[in-house]
């Protein structure tokens, strides 16, 4: 699935589909507090976060680094998880709510949330456990946003 992602949601040669690569710290933030909330969200106005196609936001928890890729124009929110575990239930709306504020600051259409899907790929290398693995999590997260904006490995 992947693979596909890479061939179906890449950037292309035009300005507005550069991807936007977010702090490792703006997720963690933003799970935080509702009151850091603002101050990202006049960040992300001032970078003019909408005008990008595609999102790109490494989190890490628990010593543990996981990517979420939002696709614009393909109504996709990818979790790049390389434990296959399940993601906790608080990154999604949190994640969901900042863009709904965002962009209803720029008078755009409202967001209708179920004609996105949400993917989990487990067609990725797997990192079995934690224990011992040290943080080869982070270096996947790395690599994978490297395909994601290249579209090529």
């Amino acid at each position: 699935m992947l693979i596909h992602v890479r061939n179906q949601y890449t950037v292309s040669e035009t300005p507005q589909d550069e991807p936007l690569i977010f702090d490792a710290h703006f997720l963690s933030s933003l799970l935080q507090t509702n009151d850091g909330r603002v101050g990202l969200l006049k960040w992300a106005h001032q970078m003019k976060a909408w005008t990008y196609g595609i999102w790109l936001n490494p989190l890490c928890r628990n010593e543990h680094w996981t990517l979420y890729v939002v696709v614009f124009p393909h109504k996709v929110i990818l979790c790049i998880d390389f434990l296959h575990g399940l993601t906790s239930s608080d990154v999604l709306p949190k994640l969901c709510g900042f863009i709904e504020k965002l962009f209803m600051r720029m008078d755009t259409p409202v967001f209708n949330w179920s004609e996105w899907f949400f993917h989990r790929p487990v067609d990725i290398p797997s990192q079995k456990t934690m224990a011992g693995g040290g943080f080869k999590c982070g270096i996947h997260v790395c690599v994978w946003a490297y395909i994601i904006c290249h579209g090529k490995y």
